[in-house]
């Protein structure tokens, strides 16, 4: 059976709606994808804290001063006037199974003075076949610094050794670049600009041509729909009814 015009319109308008929604939408909820921040690092550890308090948290985007590799840590001095920098290993927290702040025996965390200079020691347990420890000392004033997951929330948090009673890496990864990110951000606006474009230019195209009131209400309500998704970050167009 041959397809009248009518038939044929109806089909093309049907079609026409759904490409148009369908492309839009797509490119919109790609839009909300995770972006990485300039306040996280390349790499996210992860983990569990707990706390001297003993509160045990699941932590995120792990550094200690900002730095998860080439971390400067120290061999103990045996006197109080020499430079632990004399003797500086650099550890990246890939190869960290755990860190531990050891305890004296009056149950307070193991601090020292050299140089004038306050230091807190930790344990370092590596990521190996043997989970070798090793004992370092570190600047009192380099911080732990993570984000503490509370839910969908993300809490920044930086702690002193001395309040920290272990820190257990369970996993890292890899953070989206940046740069790269930038790049993705542009090409989607550009994807959008062109998809809105085309999409009221086949609008207008459908308005030009035989329909009745029902069919120019649909146009109406598609032009409408598809204008909205477009006016966000996207020049208006002429034909849109939104100002």
């Amino acid at each position: 059976m041959k397809k009248t015009y009518s038939a044929w319109y109806k089909s093309s308008w049907m079609t026409t709606a759904l490409v148009c929604m369908g492309g839009l939408l797509s490119i919109q909820s790609s839009k909300n994808s995770d972006i990485v921040t300039d306040n996280k690092p390349r790499i996210n550890f992860a983990g569990e804290l707990i706390t001297i308090l003993g509160e045990k948290l699941q932590v995120e985007n792990c550094t200690i001063g900002g730095l998860y590799r080439q971390i400067p840590v120290y061999a103990l001095p045996k006197d109080a006037d020499i430079d632990p920098v004399i003797d500086t290993t650099f550890i990246d927290l890939d190869q960290v199974k755990q860190i531990r702040t050891p305890f004296d025996d009056g149950s307070k965390p193991q601090s020292y003075t050299f140089k004038k200079r306050p230091f807190n020691e930790i344990i370092v347990i590596m990521n190996n076949d043997a989970k070798s420890e090793h004992h370092y000392i570190l600047e009192a004033t380099r911080k732990f610094m993570c984000q503490v997951i509370d839910g969908d929330k993300r809490l920044d948090r930086e702690m002193s050794f001395l309040a920290l009673k272990s820190i257990t890496i369970t996993s890292f990864k890899k953070h989206e670049d940046q740069y790269t990110q930038k790049l993705e951000n542009q090409k989607h606006s550009a994807a959008k600009a062109a998809t809105c474009s085309k999409a009221l230019d086949t609008i207008k195209e459908l308005e030009s041509g035989p329909q009745n009131k029902e069919m120019a209400d649909k146009l109406n309500s598609l032009k409408n729909s598809v204008c909205l998704l477009c006016q966000d970050g996207v020049p208006q167009q002429p034909t849109c009814p939104i100002k």
